[in-house]
């Protein structure tokens, strides 16, 4: 288990602290894009303050519909997996 969480810790620390850097250092001043592109498309803010609607907005059920239509088969185990792992674990020794 600490490798993993080793592992993730290190893996986000590396996706977060990249792109800071080299934006910041690009932009000239501090910068966390990750936290920007969250702020623009999911609250909105910033850049007049028409991100979330910048292409429309779509009702909850879309994406569970789009997924659907275009993953059949695919779409509905990945939506089922989580349950199937949790509901029925299987203890694996290797």
């Amino acid at each position: 288990f600490i490798k993993v969480l080793v592992c993730a810790v290190g893996s986000v620390l590396f996706l977060l602290l990249l792109p800071s850097t080299v934006d910041s250092y690009l932009y000239g001043k501090p910068v966390i894009p990750v936290l920007n592109q969250a702020l623009y498309n999911v609250l909105g803010q910033g850049g007049g303050g028409e991100g979330a609607n910048l292409y429309g907005t779509e009702p909850w059920h879309y994406y569970f519909v789009n997924l659907f239509l275009n993953l059949n088969s695919p779409g509905l185990i990945g939506l089922i997996a989580p349950l199937v792992i949790f509901v029925f674990p299987v203890n694996i020794s290797i």
